[in-house]
């Protein structure tokens, strides 16, 4: 799932380089672009992994905290976010190495959520 639209090597894009990430459950899409606000060009689109798939509790870890007493989830959540933080940081510090050969630069990151809905974030109680 590694690929890269063209390489970097190949691009003859000199600006900067932007990454911008959509983030879903244990994985998020990335995506570099070069080039003006009005025509930029997509250097690279790869999916990078931030859980271990074979531990759904890696996936959704406030599911698996919810479960567990409090000093129990305090524990877990830290090392969950560590591991995490590993996980992420790889793949992105790789994306940014295959760019420098090109004198391409990060300038900028941007990550996509969700918006927050007030109705999804009630209380089922109304409280």
């Amino acid at each position: 799932m590694r690929t890269a639209w063209p390489s970097a090597r190949q691009s003859s894009v000199t600006a900067d380089l932007a990454l911008g990430f959509r983030v879903h459950s244990g994985w998020a899409a990335m995506v570099a672009a070069a080039g003006s606000t009005l025509a930029p060009e997509v250097l690279l689109r790869r999916r990078i992994e931030f859980a271990d798939f074979s531990n759904h509790d890696t996936v959704q870890p406030y599911h698996a905290a919810a479960e567990m007493t409090l000093k129990q989830a305090e524990r877990f959540l830290v090392r969950s976010a560590a591991m995490t933080r590993e996980l992420a940081q790889k793949p992105i510090r790789q994306a940014i190495e295959e760019f420098r050969p090109a004198n391409l630069a990060t300038k900028a990151g941007q990550t996509i959520a969700d918006p927050i809905i007030p109705s999804r974030c009630a209380s089922p109680k109304g409280n």
